[in-house]
């Protein structure tokens, strides 16, 4: 046992802050009313967005073995 522990243990300590941060971010929410729905057409348009992808090896190992990184590329440049 740790020194400075005072006999908490780490799933105690753990299950204490995800408890009290849940309740501070709920809180939160609470205190300032239902949320509000927000129509589609009041947003501001944005530009599409681009999905890069990068690849760090050419291995099969990950994520899977059957993984082909050559043939990925080749067919994410068409």
């Amino acid at each position: 046992m740790c020194v400075f522990c005072n006999g908490v243990s780490r799933r105690a300590f753990l299950g204490t802050g995800g408890v009290l941060s849940t309740g501070l971010l709920m809180g939160s929410q609470s205190s300032t009313g239902a949320a509000m729905s927000v129509a589609s057409d009041e947003w501001e348009r944005q530009p599409p967005i681009r999905v890069y992808v990068v690849y760090l090896g050419t291995g099969g190992a990950w994520p899977k073995p059957e993984f082909d990184a050559p043939a990925e590329m080749s067919s994410a440049m068409t």
